[in-house]
């Protein structure tokens, strides 16, 4: 890939990259959902490519702005009105990816529990009281049933 020329080409590449990491993040919600494990591992890979280029950009937009065009140049992409509306979609891009990766994790931990207190009613561990008796039947005072065995 060429190196960028210009701190506005630099930003429409990060904008690219912020674009692509939110589809990848729609498409690891849908994995999860499914679930598919085959494309979350892929998924998990082209994240980390993704946000090792983002860094990549971010690096050359703070060495660029150290050099000595860098501080007018800003000042003057700054008043051009598509910079301003490349900054916003931007901006607008990095709070949808938030949202998304929050929602998630927010999925993930939900499913963990589920299972971990699946697995709890299954084992009766911890230092709950089991929910059925050894030989069958409910203990009283306990949750509903998942399993009720009357003869």
């Amino acid at each position: 890939m060429e190196k960028p020329t210009s701190i506005e080409e630099l930003y429409r590449r990060r904008l690219g990259l912020l674009e692509e990491l939110r589809r990848c993040l729609e498409q690891e919600a849908d994995s999860l959902a499914g679930p598919d494990l085959d494309g979350l591992w892929g998924l998990i890979r082209r994240k980390r490519e993704l946000t090792s280029a983002i860094d990549e950009v971010n690096e050359e937009l703070r060495t660029m702005g150290q050099g000595a065009s860098g501080p007018e140049a800003f000042r003057i992409l700054l008043r051009d009105p598509g910079f301003s509306d490349l900054k916003r979609r931007t901006a607008q891009l990095r709070e949808e990816i938030k949202l998304r990766v929050l929602e998630n994790v927010a999925f993930i931990g939900e499913t963990v529990q589920f299972l971990d207190e699946l697995i709890g009613c299954i084992t009766s561990r911890g230092d709950e009281e089991p929910t059925y008796r050894r030989l069958g039947g409910q203990v009283e005072g306990r949750g509903p049933a998942l399993i009720l065995r009357e003869a």
